[in-house]
């Protein structure tokens, strides 16, 4: 009897376990996900927690470091950063992260994807080698100063249109590192540093009255029979200061390498853009000519005021712009462009490429130009394009390299975003010029061919590639390396447009030649103690 009690209590306790495992087993589809659903929480919930955390981990600058060495041992090569370039091609203070297992690689590329050109081998090649223990090598920034961490900006390296325009992806913040528009656009330490050292010169040959005189006066420098281009010298002077992130308020302290004085850019670009005013004639014209109401200097005087714009907001200067963009609008030819004289009838290319080039920057300043000038503009630069690709001089007959140039960024300057095929022929045509031309000194095309062809094609466009090859190992291979007060400069003796202009013309040219890849991206001081300048899209 009592077995079978025993019994039927196992058939029950069985039954009641049978049960349970019939029961679990049709549930666990629902217990499976509930322990998915669980751990996916489990997982996230870290990122929510520390959200601020992560931020400020992600924000933290890298740094690449790398060991340079020069071949030619006259030129010291530092690493460029995103900051306004100093005289010795440092840049801000920060940790260097070491990556010691890098493999080595070439920085440059070639636009036929070798490394058979000059910019890479022979004597003035830049070696780039991998980290091993060189404690003391240092590093340029490997970053983007972006806004707040995460966020995602894209920055193209033109004008604001075309292939090579400005744009951002959505996110907050807008601010990109100097060095990340230099690397893309194809320029490096080398051209950043001779940026800095013309700029330096060009502080140390500042007259009193803060102008840069046609003709050197200092005594030390090699002097040249030059003519008085005064405005023309100061206003692109004043320009290639402004292009570095040195604004007329900037209070950034710099040591000169020479004189070790120090030096004050916003002071240099405040003194140049007084003396521009001070030469506005009774006419509205700003010139330096007695007599002579030229055209092309206000022009240029124009693109300096209109830049101090965008950089200040100083009222004298807002009215100084206005009033010089007015000027210049009442030069022009009624239905035409510009020349030299007062509404004469005639036009050039070479006067409206510099007119076009003040009118973009009062653009930029907010000042408005009347879309019937821009018209009238186009219709001259219409008059005298070929099919061909070719922009002529005063016809369709007389084109030139340099004018094929100026054709090309007054296109994309007066009809953004469209389908150019003049300009596609006209780039292969400024490519073969400038590369057939590196036994001369032509300030005027590389000026042009720079930007032009990095407006129309951007950064891997083939032409540009090798137009930016060939203009800056020519620009670096002739600046003045020799100690002493001449270091930095550009010779004007010799070029094929700009010998009689004087050093400080050539010297402000080139410098603005080398500045292309931010010509048009406002690049300004951050806040006291931030130590991370930025370069943010200049508005439309």
């Amino acid at each position: 009897m009592a077995a079978h009690v025993e019994d039927d209590d196992a058939s029950e306790l069985d039954r009641k376990a049978a049960a349970f495992l019939r029961g679990a087993w049709k549930s666990s589809p629902g217990i499976v996900a509930s322990l998915l659903f669980h751990g996916a929480i489990l997982c996230v919930l870290p990122f929510i927690i520390f959200a601020d955390r992560i931020r400020e981990l992600a924000g933290i600058p890298i740094t690449i470091g790398v060991s340079a060495r020069r071949l030619d041992p006259e030129r010291p090569y530092k690493p460029v950063s995103s900051a306004p370039p100093s005289l010795d091609g440092e840049g801000g203070e920060e940790r260097a992260y070491r990556f010691p297992d890098a493999r080595p690689a070439e920085r440059n590329e070639s636009p036929s994807d070798k490394t058979g050109n000059d910019r890479i081998d022979g004597e003035g090649r830049l070696v780039l080698e991998h980290m091993t223990n060189d404690a003391l090598a240092g590093g340029f920034r490997g970053r983007l100063g972006s806004g707040l961490p995460g966020t995602n900006d894209v920055m193209g390296v033109g004008g604001g249109s075309g292939n090579g325009g400005a744009r951002r992806a959505a996110g907050t913040g807008g601010a990109l590192g100097r060095q990340a528009l230099v690397t893309r656009g194809g320029g490096s330490a080398v051209t950043e540093a001779a940026v800095a050292a013309g700029l330096s010169w060009l502080a140390r040959h500042q007259q009193g009255d803060g102008s840069f005189r046609g003709k050197t006066t200092c005594g030390k420098c090699p002097a040249e029979d030059s003519a008085t281009a005064d405005v023309a010298a100061t206003s692109l002077a004043a320009v290639a200061f402004m292009t570095a992130g040195y604004g007329p308020d900037s209070r950034l302290e710099t040591k000169d390498p020479v004189t070790g004085n120090t030096l004050r850019f916003g002071d240099t670009v405040k003194g140049a853009l007084n003396y521009l005013r001070s030469r506005r004639t009774s006419s509205g014209c700003i010139t330096a000519s007695t007599g002579n109401d030229s055209v092309y200097e206000h022009a240029f005087a124009t693109m300096a005021l209109c830049e101090a714009c965008r950089r200040s907001k100083a009222p004298e200067l807002r009215e100084a712009a206005t009033r010089a963009v007015e000027h210049l609008l009442h030069r022009q030819n009624p239905n035409w462009a510009w020349q030299y004289g007062v509404r004469d009838g005639d036009n050039d290319t070479s006067v409206t490429g510099a007119c076009i080039q003040a009118l973009r920057a009062a653009q930029l300043a907010g000042i408005e130009v009347p879309k019937r000038n821009l018209a009238d503009v186009q219709r001259f630069m219409d008059r005298v394009s070929n099919k061909d690709g070719s922009t002529g001089y005063t016809s369709r007959n007389d084109s030139t390299p340099a004018t094929n140039a100026i054709g090309i960024y007054a296109r994309h300057f007066l009809r953004p975003g469209k389908a150019d095929p003049i300009s596609e022929l006209g780039a292969k045509k400024v490519a073969v010029a400038v590369g057939a031309a590196q036994t001369e000194t032509d300030a005027y095309l590389w000026y042009y061919a720079m930007l032009a062809l990095f407006e129309h094609e951007g950064p891997k466009g083939p032409s540009w590639k090798a137009v930016n090859e060939a203009v800056t190992t020519a620009l670096v291979n002739r600046q003045n390396r020799q100690p002493g007060c001449v270091m930095g400069s550009w010779n004007p003796d010799g070029d094929r447009n700009f010998s009689g202009q004087g050093r400080a013309f050539m010297t402000a040219v080139s410098v603005l030649t080398l500045e292309v890849y931010y010509r048009y991206v406002d690049i300004t001081p951050a806040p006291e103690g931030s130590g991370e300048p930025c370069a943010t899209q200049a508005p439309r």
